[in-house]
């Protein structure tokens, strides 16, 4: 479960800052600039609930993190929807 919303979150946020440096010179450095700081919370929240997993605690018991990583999935793929449909959909 971590792992998936993790990577969710990641495919997200990678498409998210492909789209906004699409049109910009020097896109490859400004990708990876750009994306590596929105890439922490998914992997430090990620993390956390594996180790957490892993020593034993349950679903419900990290919930808090679940629903967090839920939320920062949910609000990367709305604002790359979102960006792609206004922009590039001509």
């Amino acid at each position: 479960m971590p792992a998936l919303l993790a990577s969710v979150g990641f495919v997200a946020i990678g498409l998210l800052v492909s789209l906004f440096s699409l049109k910009s010179q020097g896109r490859e450095l400004l990708a990876n600039v750009v994306s590596l700081p929105l890439f922490l919370p998914a992997l430090f929240i990620g993390l956390s609930m594996t180790v957490d997993i892993a020593k034993g605690m349950s679903l419900p018991e990290v919930w808090r993190q679940v629903l967090f990583l839920f939320l920062y999935d949910v609000f990367f793929l709305a604002a790359a929807y979102l960006r792609f449909d206004a922009n590039y959909m001509e």
